[in-house]
């Protein structure tokens, strides 16, 4: 616990630090409990820019025949939508995790495969038809100029399923937009790891491929740097066995409590500093849903002084989308 308490102490000076920074272009606004953040979760937000449009692996013929694919907001579609959020009355931007992520649904950024470089498919480029090249930094820098902040979520007690770069590299992602929509285009198999014939297993053969080298199987321990907890799916809500185990077959526990985690999530951390206004890391332990009325309890919460809470306001996944999407696929 004292390791944890560490890293996570790590973190939010990283995040005070950088917010004090920010206040030169907000006004000397260095509390997050003064702002007003308006969440929203990029890719479903809004598309400024129709050529970057891909679909997720997963169920592919709906957001065809629907004529909607899971990545169709953008970078560029949130600068062109930030008057409308100040004239709302907003201060901050709360975005989802722009790291590079890998899944058949991986579209709202909780399924990090590279913690240290943003996910291709947010942005804008001129070699994919794009008007303009638009990268993450010209949305923190047309925010910055409104006098807005963005909160970077940054979620480092889980990945996804299909390893990580600095940790267990499994694969190698292209860079190439139109590759996005193929399994096998977008990702190549780190061979020293995986098996041969990966491309020609089937979903669970692939799966059964990539998961040892998260978790313990047959008795046999990959993951011999211990980055992962190993519990798999043994868990219960009730217990604190939740913060160990693997929700959904998709977000894999990461063992925060290993020794080389301090080195491994402030890479992540200052990666994402070099960008954003603050960082948020994510996220505090489920609560048991057995009873949802129960408060959680938060150590030494007696000592910290009665603030007005920030106001957050939720985006309905399919608000504020264009009308018409043209969708990258390789079928």
């Amino acid at each position: 616990m004292k390791k944890v308490a560490k890293i996570v102490a790590s973190c939010l000076l990283a995040a005070t630090a950088f917010t004090s920074q920010a206040a030169t272009f907000v006004g000397e606004r260095s509390d997050f409990r003064d702002e007003t953040i308006y969440f929203a979760m990029t890719t479903r937000f809004y598309d400024g820019d129709p050529k970057n449009n891909v679909c997720s692996w997963d169920k592919q013929d709906v957001q065809i025949s629907k004529n909607d694919p899971d990545w169709r907001g953008d970078f560029k579609g949130l600068i062109e939508k930030l008057d409308y959020i100040k004239a709302l009355g907003f201060t901050a931007i709360w975005i989802t995790p722009v790291v590079q992520n890998c899944s058949g649904t991986d579209f709202h950024g909780y399924h990090a495969m590279d913690f240290q470089n943003v996910d291709l498919r947010y942005e804008s480029r001129k070699e994919w038809g794009s008007a303009q090249d638009v990268k993450f930094q010209d949305l923190i820098d047309a925010a910055h100029a409104k006098g807005m902040k963005i909160v970077l979520d940054i979620v480092l007690n889980h990945t996804g399923n299909f390893g990580e770069k600095g940790l267990a590299e499994l694969f190698y992602r292209s860079q190439n937009i139109k590759d996005q929509a193929s399994v096998s285009a977008s990702i190549i198999p780190n061979y020293d790891k995986l098996p041969s014939n990966y491309n020609e297993l089937d979903g669970k053969g692939q799966y059964n491929a990539r998961f040892p080298y998260l978790k313990n199987t047959g008795g046999k321990n990959l993951d011999n740097h211990n980055y992962w907890h190993h519990l798999a799916t043994a868990w219960n809500w009730d217990y604190p066995s939740r913060w160990w185990g693997q929700i959904a077959g998709d977000c894999v526990d990461l063992n925060t409590e290993n020794p080389l985690w301090p080195t491994i999530s402030s890479s992540a951390t200052a990666s994402s500093s070099r960008w954003a206004s603050t960082v948020s890391v994510s996220t505090p332990p489920a609560t048991s849903r057995a009873s949802p009325s129960t408060p959680r309890s938060f150590p030494n919460s007696s000592r910290l002084p009665r603030r007005p809470r920030a106001s957050v306001s939720t985006v309905a996944p399919s608000s504020c989308l264009a009308s018409a999407a043209s969708v990258t696929r390789d079928l």
